[in-house]
């Protein structure tokens, strides 16, 4: 689980911070160098803005916002995030593999040519072609249940596409659901997201300072073991948990997935070569892998 410091709405915490290079074991202490005082400093500067968090159930999860400066508290921001919050509950109308009358059950049982199915579908399909083939089958979202079912993917891509709703405020905003965190930074200032220990899960493992991007873990503390490994049908339990750091958050949420199927024998260097990508894997032994790739 990940999440945004300040406000606990859905067990992560997000909060300002600094350099967006860094994914300590800890939060910065002033006496480590320059680098964690200025880190501190931004935090300061970041936790002395106006800040509004709203939260609603959607997907069988809790979704939060975040707004942070002067916006946060104006009625128009308020209107937004309701408008964001009615395009969430659309889409889990056409991506639910839970609900019989989706969009996406419909284009599964042949009632619906993809083609003809929800612009939020087609690029939710488009997008599960590309992961299959970039992770060389390791995220398949037709290779774990029977016919395409892409929940590894779509809430992920849900993210990124209400934060790119919430464009228009001239503010700071972190998205949140589940395991994924969404961010963008008007001020300056990035935001801080925590990532959980997954031998501790009121513990801090990690954080990690961004401006504007994606964080999605993946792991089996929440969950156990659900993450299915496309090519032998079986779940996956040689990594505890795997949080990746990318220009959005269907990127960082398919290689998350992706590290778990690897597991420990393969992960850490498949990762580490992926370029723009930082984050933080632990193994079942409790090995504990960092990597930052430019």
């Amino acid at each position: 689980m990940n999440a945004v410091a300040g406000a606990r709405p859905d067990a992560a915490a997000v909060a300002a911070a600094a350099r967006p290079t860094d994914l300590p074991a800890d939060p910065p202490d002033p006496s480590d160098g320059p680098a964690a005082r200025t880190a501190d400093a931004l935090a300061r500067a970041a936790a002395a803005l106006p800040v509004r968090a709203w939260v609603e159930h959607h997907m069988g999860m809790p979704w939060s916002v975040h707004v942070r400066g002067d916006a946060a508290h104006d009625p128009r921001t308020a209107a937004a995030v309701e408008r964001a919050f009615a395009r969430v509950a659309a889409l889990d109308a056409e991506l639910s593999p839970f609900r019989a009358g989706s969009a996406l059950n419909r284009l599964r049982r042949g009632e619906l040519a993809l083609a003809d199915a929800p612009d939020a579908l087609r690029a939710v399909h488009a997008r599960c072609l590309a992961a299959r083939d970039a992770t060389d089958g390791a995220f398949d979202a037709w290779g774990w249940r029977d016919g395409f079912d892409p929940t590894g993917l779509s809430k992920g891509w849900s993210v990124d596409h209400v934060l790119g709703l919430l464009g228009v405020l001239d503010a700071d905003v972190a998205v949140g659901a589940g395991g994924d965190v969404g961010v963008r930074s008007a001020s300056g200032l990035p935001w801080r997201v925590g990532v959980e220990d997954p031998a501790d899960r009121g513990r801090l493992l990690a954080h990690v300072d961004l401006l504007d991007g994606g964080v999605a873990t993946s792991g089996t503390a929440a969950h156990g073991g659900h993450v299915v490994d496309p090519r032998t049908g079986g779940p996956v339990w040689g990594i505890r948990s795997a949080t990746v750091v990318a220009a959005d958050v269907v990127t960082a949420d398919v290689w998350a997935t992706t590290a778990m199927v690897l597991g420990p024998g393969d992960a850490p260097a498949r990762l580490a070569a992926l370029p723009g990508t930082r984050g933080v894997l632990v193994t079942a032994d409790g090995a504990v892998h960092r990597w930052a790739t430019p």
